[in-house]
């Protein structure tokens, strides 16, 4: 005799099940006997029944595990006839691994039409692509109505207290769930023992969680709008009370219905994680705060420019567009307008208008002066004298970055960080390498006492780039892994790009071209993704000393084109200078002196106008130079060139005190072309 599902028998089947039995039995016929059920919808007395049986040795109890990941597999590649992947794998991660749900499942996508039979006679659906998210996957109603009907049976306390914590979107504790339910602790405890012994919840550090997710959701979405609505807020109120994250309080709030309560912790949430450095999360809560707050909102101003700066460093450009609009026009006091103004520099600076963006650090310097804001001022002239860097002209803006750091020291430490970095920027494109690295330590050493990763990740590729173009490739290397080690950490992808560029260098300067090489691909997508003009120009002219050093002259030249033109779109002189060389190189490989001497001249009489260039020093321009006229027979031109040359680096390497630097910086390749090139 077969009886399946008994958990489901009413008191009449299990009596005339009986009443076979012992017919059965006076029949003399021997009677095998099988029985299917839920041990945990078996009501107590008769599960105790069979459990005595089986001691006694009269029967044997069997446990059916769910089927695995695998077994679902085969299960519907049975069903359907060929092998499938993808959507077994979903079923099995929505639903679990019971037979029933799965074929529940199957049956419900059939009739709904999501699954469907092809023309072939194979089964298709949508759910087998790999974009789709497998929670999208509906439960169907059967499988739902079973699941309630566990939970009923246990009674209106353990309902009421399990849909609570469907509601939680962590592993839930017991006081998270008393001030909700209003249930006492040990009221709350004894439930919460029922449910994991009826296999719906079980334990999971550092609380309690669902078996499965199918729970979860199944309650979750048996709830009316306006209770799930109460039970968020009660729970945002019980978290408040606790100390809770800012995040997970403003998560209920916004899921209850109160938007501006909900905006404001979001808020909190996102100054939560800037002080942990967590860049995109804090991105990701500031936006929802201001979607949450009305327009008029007490302090949205200071919270859209949060927003906006992390937009900066993200490389968020829409978002950071669409920040500025609002900034200007929520600006009301000279100081608001005063950081729209640089808010607007730092934009302009990323995406290659250098004359622009010094306009507008000019303009937020007066607002500040108006509205008599000292450290808006020290801003201000740090921006300033960025402008200045990035247009080329070093004195003044050498001299606005010592003011900067004299006006920031011990007051602002996050900004005098910032103005010893560009410093050290100044002191190395006039050539003083050791007055660079001091602005580098005086920076760090700042950051040991205040630490911000985020600074300290740009100091030390900073200090890289300074390292590496004066031949410490080592040290620059080490410092430049650290940084992006810190980037990735943090979620810096722009500032990622500028650290890749870096490292670059190093390794070609190390001859460790493959591996150069192959940092170089990936990272020139990512610097066009952020539509940073000056980041791709920095790629791309790396890109075509790199395929020089490679021994690819024509692919070189090829590339210079690309190059010079995003030189000119990034407004970087010192861009287009390093590329006529290494064209003119390029042209000097091909056989092609004329147009060789043409952009090396071209070059030269830049950097004589110019007097310095950003982050390189000018020896590989002027050896490139003297190699085009001594390709062009103008021997007695190249031999003044070189004498020139070569004294100018002599003078540089006197200056470096330090024996290892100055050896590093001598050994390098084109100085050492400069001191052995004889005419």
């Amino acid at each position: 005799m077969i009886r399946e599902d008994i958990h489901w028998f009413d008191p009449a089947s299990s009596e005339l099940a009986q009443y076979m039995e012992i017919k059965l039995a006076e029949s003399g016929r021997r009677n095998r006997s099988f029985a299917s059920f839920r041990p945990e919808e078996l009501n107590p007395p008769a599960w105790a029944m069979i459990r005595a049986t089986a001691q006694a040795g009269q029967a044997e109890v069997i446990e059916l595990a769910p089927l695995s990941e695998v077994g679902v597999a085969q299960l519907v590649s049975r069903l359907s006839g060929e092998p499938v992947t993808v959507f077994p794998r979903r079923v099995y991660q929505a639903i679990g691994g019971n037979p029933f749900f799965v074929l529940e499942t199957l049956k419900g996508l059939f009739e709904s039409g999501e699954l469907w039979v092809s023309e072939r006679g194979a089964w298709s659906t949508d759910y087998d692509e790999e974009t789709e998210d497998y929670r999208e996957l509906p439960i169907p109603q059967s499988v739902k109505t079973t699941v309630l009907e566990r939970v009923e049976r246990q009674g209106a306390r353990f309902r009421r207290l399990l849909e609570v914590a469907s509601l939680i979107s962590r592993p839930f504790r017991l006081e998270d769930l008393t001030g909700v339910t209003a249930l006492g602790e040990w009221e709350a405890l004894e439930a919460l023992e029922g449910a994991q012994e009826a296999g719906l919840v079980r334990v999971s550090d550092p609380g309690y969680g669902f078996a499965h997710d199918l729970i979860r959701r199944t309650l979750e979405e048996s709830l009316s709008p306006e209770r799930r609505r109460l039970i968020h807020r009660r729970l945002a109120e019980t978290l408040e009370k606790a100390g809770a994250e800012p995040a997970r309080v403003a998560l209920h709030l916004e899921k209850g219905g109160r938007e501006a309560e909900a905006g404001r912790w979001w808020a909190k949430a996102g100054e939560a994680a800037l002080r942990v450095f967590a860049v995109r999360e804090a991105y990701s809560q500031f936006g929802k705060a201001l979607s949450l707050l009305p327009p008029d909102a007490k302090g949205r101003f200071e919270l859209l420019e949060q927003h906006e700066r992390l937009a900066y460093d993200l490389g968020e450009r829409e978002a950071e567009a669409g920040d500025l609009e609002e900034l200007e026009r929520l600006a009301r006091t000279p100081a608001e307008k005063g950081r729209l103004a640089l808010r607007r520099y730092a934009l302009l600076s990323i995406t290659g208008q250098p004359t622009e963006a010094h306009a507008a650090a000019q303009e937020a310097l007066g607002r500040f002066a108006e509205a008599g804001d000292e450290l808006g001022r020290a801003e201000a002239l740090f921006h300033l004298a960025e402008a200045d860097y990035y247009r080329e002209d070093f004195i003044p803006g050498l001299e606005r970055a010592r003011i900067a750091v004299q006006l920031t020291q011990g007051r602002a430490p996050a900004l005098f960080v910032r103005a010893c970095n560009l410093v050290a920027f100044f002191e190395g494109a006039k050539g003083d390498l050791e007055a660079a690295l001091a602005a580098y330590g005086a920076a760090l050493k700042a950051l040991h006492s205040h630490p911000n990763p985020v600074l300290e990740a740009r100091t030390l590729n900073n200090r890289a780039s300074l390292q590496r173009y004066h031949g410490s490739f080592a040290a620059a290397l080490a410092d430049v892994d650290r940084a992006l080690e810190i980037a990735r950490q943090v979620g810096m992808r722009q500032f990622e790009g500028f650290a890749l560029e870096t490292r670059v260098r190093a390794l070609q300067g190390l001859r460790r071209l493959g591996e150069a090489w192959a940092d170089l691909e990936p990272a020139l997508p990512l610097a066009r993704s952020f539509k940073s003009a000056r980041l791709e120009a920095d790629f791309l002219q790396t890109k075509v000393g790199l395929l020089g050093d490679l021994g690819q002259p024509k692919a070189a030249l090829e590339a210079a084109d690309e190059a010079l033109q995003a030189a000119l779109g990034a407004g970087s002189s010192t861009n287009r200078i390093l590329i006529l060389a290494a064209r003119a190189e390029a042209r000097l490989h091909l056989g092609q002196p004329q147009g060789a001497l043409e952009d090396a001249a071209e070059a030269q009489r830049r950097l004589e106008a110019q007097g310095g260039l950003r982050a390189n020093l000018p020896e590989g321009v002027r050896l490139t130079y003297i190699r085009a006229l001594l390709a062009n027979r103008r021997g007695e031109e190249a031999s003044a060139v070189l004498e020139r040359a070569r004294a100018e680096m002599l003078a540089r390497g006197e200056r470096i005190h330090d024996p290892k630097l100055r050896q590093n910086y001598l050994n390098l390749r084109v100085n050492q072309e400069l001191l052995n090139l004889k005419i």
